[in-house]
């Protein structure tokens, strides 16, 4: 595998121009069930909430096409020890967001503190991270989004400074003081009721009150609508940039075009990607690793579907088999 791994990363040197990538490597269990499609769909998907800070539903919202034919924004991927690692086309990734107009959240982004309290039955108290089965969920989601996050330290000072009557009670003063020593501009309270599934949380920005509410349901769509409420704000005071998509050459195809050559060998292989590098409508052929002795090309240029079949049937011994798919005879 590492070999076959080599021999794609020289023809990447002699056929494509440099790409950019951000690596991904995603957990797996059992890789004779795992999904290649889902598989990349899910890199790109988290290199993109990352890239934006917003979920997966909401960039979807902005544009449901987005993360269609993930294949066009992978450069390889291939499978590790105990996963699947991806490596992402941020450059593509970021056409697509452009095109989209969803704008991209740029470092640095601010960082938040966060205290814990819990109230089960009549008794409230002050709680570390790592009691709280919330505090964990909430650190995955801003994770997630690649978004610093940090928890009190619940030493003697913090304990002296705040206690859980006066943030249930409402002592702001209280709440933005015991802060004070840690000089971070957003603060966050999280009052958690296991028992009720239901969490309270309060959010202050400077010193002043900016959001109490109350949200419910299962610990982690808890931790989700939180993330997500406390994300929106973040981003709305932090530096966003929205990309503007550039101008398509005269002729040249909005997105790659995919072609899978099943049963690839070398000779072959080089013989396909001399024959699009000679052809003047071709500006870029990327290869990427696959499994097994399939490959994939990615081609740009100004051909459409219809043409780039006619110029690989073209080729003595290359049949198609079904769209988009090749076999040597």
């Amino acid at each position: 595998m590492m070999r076959r791994v080599r021999f794609w990363t020289g023809l990447v040197g002699l056929f494509a121009a440099p790409v950019m990538a951000l690596s991904v490597e995603l957990p797996i269990t059992d890789r004779a069930q795992f999904d290649l499609d889902r598989g990349l769909r899910d890199a790109v998907v988290r290199v993109a909430e990352q890239m934006t800070g917003m979920p997966e539903t909401q960039l979807m919202t902005e544009d449901p096409g987005l993360f269609t034919l993930p294949e066009a924004l992978v450069f390889s991927y291939g499978f590790t020890e105990n996963g699947f690692l991806v490596d992402v086309d941020d450059a593509a990734l970021m056409t697509r967001l452009a095109q989209a107009s969803i704008p991209l959240w740029e470092p640095p982004r601010p960082a938040t503190l966060v205290w814990l309290t819990e109230e089960v039955g009549l008794e409230r108290r002050m709680l570390w991270a790592d009691e709280s089965a919330l505090a964990s969920a909430f650190a995955s989601q801003f994770a997630r989004f690649d978004v610093p996050l940090r928890f009190v330290l619940m030493d003697l000072e913090d304990q002296l400074a705040l206690s859980p009557a006066e943030i249930w009670g409402g002592f702001d003063t209280a709440v933005t003081g015991a802060s004070a020593r840690y000089g971070m501009d957003w603060v966050m309270v999280l009052g958690d009721r296991p028992d009720a599934n239901e969490t309270r949380y309060w959010l202050y920005r400077d010193g002043q009150k900016v959001m109490d509410t109350v949200v419910s349901g299962e610990i982690d769509a808890r931790a989700l609508q939180i993330t997500q409420d406390l994300l929106a704000r973040l981003r709305s005071r932090s530096k966003s940039v929205v990309i503007e998509a550039s101008a398509p050459i005269e002729g040249e195809s909005a997105s790659p075009l995919v072609v899978r050559l099943l049963e690839a060998e070398t000779i072959g292989l080089l013989d396909l990607l001399g024959r699009l590098e000679r052809d003047p409508r071709v500006i870029r052929v990327a290869p990427i690793v696959l499994t097994g002795t399939e490959a994939s090309l990615h081609v740009e240029g100004a051909l459409d579907a219809s043409a780039l079949s006619g110029l690989l049937q073209s080729m003595d011994g290359l049949i198609e088999v079904e769209p988009g798919r090749y076999r040597w005879q």
